[in-house]
């Protein structure tokens, strides 16, 4: 039971929030690649030289193993929230380098990382 005495959410639950917490940070990351001067279209290609030094390669990496082309459903609830915390730390290094105040800001970023730091509670 939760601490308001509701059902905690059970493995599929689970997967379907975290699938669905994870589009905002994937909307973000896609929107911080300049994908018309990427010669791999933002796909990393880890034996690439390009991709390996690109200031992106974080980015491309995990939305290579996260984006909308990969069945989600089919991980396991463990990489699901791995995926999740990466992407946490990363929403949360650009509102800090944008200078928002993630508790009482208003923004999207901003609510996200509130929502997803419950979701991340629950998961622990």
């Amino acid at each position: 039971m939760s601490r308001r005495g509701e059902r905690s959410p059970g493995p599929v639950q689970l997967r379907e929030l975290i699938i669905t917490a994870l589009v905002y940070p994937r909307r973000l990351m896609q929107g911080s690649i300049a994908l018309e001067v990427c010669t791999h279209a933002g796909h990393y290609a880890p034996r690439q030289t390009d991709c390996r030094l690109c200031e992106h390669s974080p980015e491309c990496e995990w939305l290579t193993g996260h984006d909308q082309h990969v069945d989600l459903k089919r991980k396991s609830v463990e990489a699901l929230t791995e995926a999740l915390e990466i992407s946490f730390s990363y929403v949360d290094a650009r509102v800090t380098l944008d200078g928002h105040d993630a508790i009482r800001c208003r923004c999207e970023a901003c609510g996200w990382l509130r929502d997803t730091e419950r979701l991340l509670e629950t998961l622990r």
